[in-house]
């Protein structure tokens, strides 16, 4: 179930993150509350329309959207290829399916199959970990250039797996 919950929490970072530039998009437009659009349809395409306007689109915003997309790729097919999508494809199986593939043995490291490829469980989480929290700062410093009311995207931190895997 941890593990689980861990897909769970790193998937809604970048679900986080797309509200936030949704909504430094509609404060820079002055969009009136009424005429916002509803959360029931935040996702990445919408929030991917809004940036490509030219009111709002600079060379950090295209490059946003061009890791977003890549991070992404694939993600509606059977085998995504992007690194997010790969990531949420298991939080969503392990939401409609009741829980992942894994493999526990008394006294070793827990593994999980990803792509038919057994994996550390840790070691994965704790790059997804660090790739999430780039992404999403990545995704905070747009919106605050935009025109959201955060004054700051830094939070230094600790990688969880300093050698980048």
């Amino acid at each position: 179930m941890a593990l689980d919950g861990a897909l769970n929490s790193l998937s809604s970072a970048f679900d986080a993150g797309i509200t936030l530039l949704i909504r430094a998009v509609e404060e820079a437009r002055d969009v009136s509350v009424d005429n916002r659009l509803p959360v029931f349809r935040y996702r990445w395409e919408r929030c991917r329309d809004m940036l490509k306007q030219s009111d709002i689109a600079n060379d950090s915003v295209w490059r946003l959207i061009l890791e977003i997309d890549a991070a992404i790729e694939g993600e509606t097919h059977l085998e995504p290829a992007g690194w997010l999508a790969q990531l949420r494809r298991l939080r969503n199986r392990a939401a409609h399916q009741d829980s992942l593939s894994r493999h526990h043995e008394a006294g070793k490291v827990t593994g999980l199959v990803i792509q038919g490829q057994r994996t550390d469980a840790s070691t994965y989480l704790a790059g997804m970990c660090d790739r999430l929290h780039d992404l999403t700062e990545h995704m905070i410093r747009i919106a605050i250039s935009i025109g959201a009311h955060e004054t700051s995207s830094v939070w230094n931190r600790d990688r969880w797996n300093p050698a980048g895997n």
